[in-house]
């Protein structure tokens, strides 16, 4: 087995090597990939998918009900603006960003591991 790409060890653990050269595999880096098209690339199982990500499992219904990998994003997104933390709550002065999106794999359930 390459062991400079990702791959799945014995338990289902997602190992990204270090000496991977692809950083779009490193997706906590900026120019890396969202993590639920690795492990689409992965082939991974249900079982394994939901360890490491909240997004739903390709071709359940829930993942034909989203449009895309960014409809948890928007879902939060939502319920903020519901409850009173929207843009109503932006302070120029407090030096954030409130415009910064939201990252993609924020809602990660299981780290991945490095090698």
């Amino acid at each position: 087995m390459d062991k400079t790409i990702p791959y799945l060890d014995e338990d289902g653990t997602l190992v990204i090597p270090f000496a991977c050269a692809d950083h779009g595999y490193k997706y906590w880096k900026q120019e890396g990939r969202p993590l639920a098209g690795i492990l689409t690339e992965l082939g991974v199982d249900e079982a394994v998918w939901d360890d490491y990500t909240h997004v739903p499992y390709p071709g359940t219904a829930a993942a034909r009900g989203a449009s895309d990998a960014g409809a948890p994003q928007q879902m939060i997104a939502d319920n903020a603006d519901a409850e009173g933390f929207g843009d109503e709550t932006d302070d120029p002065e407090d030096g954030l960003d409130d415009e910064q999106p939201l990252p993609s794999e924020a809602d990660l359930a299981h780290p991945a591991r490095m090698a």
